[in-house]
């Protein structure tokens, strides 16, 4: 993981636990994590998204994507 995605994952995490609780910052972040792993063994799984950036491929989490 990039260290951009992993500030942009601090930073939802701060934003969830101020606005919710750290309970449910922790379930959103620990999901978000989740979902990455398979991308560990299998980098091109994801849904490409070239619209927003060269090479991306994204993952879906719940409602978000990651």
């Amino acid at each position: 993981m990039t260290e951009r995605a992993e500030a942009d994952l601090a930073e939802i995490w701060a934003y969830l636990a101020a606005e919710a609780s750290e309970t449910v910052a922790d379930r959103v972040v620990n999901a978000a994590y989740a979902a990455y792993e398979p991308l560990r063994e299998f980098p091109m799984l994801g849904a490409q998204r070239p619209q927003f950036a060269r090479g991306l491929r994204v993952v879906f989490s719940g409602g978000y994507a990651n």
